[in-house]
Order: C-alpha cells, then structure tokens, then sequence
C-alpha cells in the first residue's frame, strides 16, 4: 500500500533581536542625564553643598544692582520730573504757569494805550461784536435817512404834477365823468384826491 508523505514545509519560528529596543533606551537615558545636567544649576542644590551667597544684595539668582548698572546713575530728582534738557519757553512745573499766567494779567491791566486792531485779508480791521452793532445801526439810520428824502422828493415832483394839472382845463369834465360813470370821481379807485374834484385830467408826461 502506498505512503503519502506530507511535503509542506511548516515555517520556523525566528526569534527577534532586542538590540534596537535597547539602543533606544540608551539613547533616551543619555538625553535625561544631558538634560539634568543642564538644569543642574537652576534645580535645588545638591546634598551637601551650599549655594554661593548673592554678591551686593542679590536676591535668589538676580543680578545684584551693581553689575546691571555700567555707569554710576544719577541722583534722582525728588519731583520726579524727567531729567532731560528743558525746552526753551516751557514751563517745567505748575509754579512757573501760575507765575507767568499773572506776569501777564499784570501786564495787560497796566496797559495805558490798547493794541490796534488786526487786520483781515482785505486789509480792513476786525472789531468786536459791540462795534459790529453800532456799524449795522448807523446803516440802518443811514438808509432810513435815504428813504425819508426819496419820499420827500416823490412828494414833491407830484405836488409839481398836481399843480400843472390844476393850471389847465381838465380833459373830461367832472359833470360829463360822473354822467358817464354814475358815480362820484372820488370815489373812483386810484382817484388822485388833489384833481379829482375838477374832472379827469391825462397823467402828466414823466420828464
């Protein structure tokens, strides 16, 4: 009887190598002993030892005040106003406003003769709002006045017309008007007063 032989190769079982696992293990180890070392200074001292005492007063790990100034600094002033040149024409403090805000009240109510007025791009002087007013009344008397002789002199060249119209017979009667209007030439409207009473009479020419 024939044997059947199984010829399928079963796979072997490999073991894995660790070295890589290990490799990074030293790897890190180093980086934390690197990194300690690093922060050695800062981190709590050593058992042991004493941290060196703080040279001209310094506090924990600060620089003492005299190795961050290069210069020896000035004394500071007690007002606390800056150091620096003053400005030419500035007052530096309130006292010196106060002083010169009454150096010059003083010296505007000693002034006997008042400053001229200043003038505007025409050349014509800015005056307050008091001498304002008094221009704008004297125009407004000023043209009243004009006014006034424009009337009187309307009123005289009609007296003029009135009294050449007087001087001649009237051009329509004043019996022949009323008979045609049935009604008194007085009371007509836009009757002159001074002729109506004589008749109608034609304007007179304007000269």
């Amino acid at each position: 009887m024939a044997r059947h032989h199984n010829y399928r190769r079963e796979p072997r079982y490999t073991r894995a190598s660790n070295a890589p696992a290990w490799t990074m293990a030293i790897i890190m180890l180093i980086a934390v002993v690197a990194f300690l070392a690093y922060l050695a200074p800062d981190l709590l001292p050593i058992a042991g030892t004493t941290p060196p005492a703080a040279p001209g007063g310094a506090i924990g790990n600060q620089a003492p005040p005299a190795a961050v100034r290069r210069a020896p600094a000035a004394a500071a002033p007690a007002s606390g106003v800056n150091s620096a040149a003053p400005i030419p024409g500035m007052a530096q403090n309130q006292a010196t406003v106060d002083a010169q805000y009454d150096a010059a009240v003083q010296a505007g109510e000693l002034a006997s003769t008042p400053a001229p007025l200043p003038l505007n791009s025409a050349g014509k002087p800015i005056i307050d709002q008091a001498q304002q007013a008094q221009m704008q009344q004297s125009l407004s008397l000023a043209e009243q006045e004009g006014g006034v002789a424009a009337d009187q002199q309307l009123a005289a060249q009609r007296a003029t017309a009135n009294a050449d119209a007087l001087s001649r017979p009237p051009d329509v009667s004043k019996q022949d008007a009323e008979a045609e209007m049935h009604r008194d030439l007085c009371s007509v409207p836009r009757a002159n007063p001074a002729t109506c009473a004589s008749g109608l009479y034609k304007p007179t020419p304007v000269q």
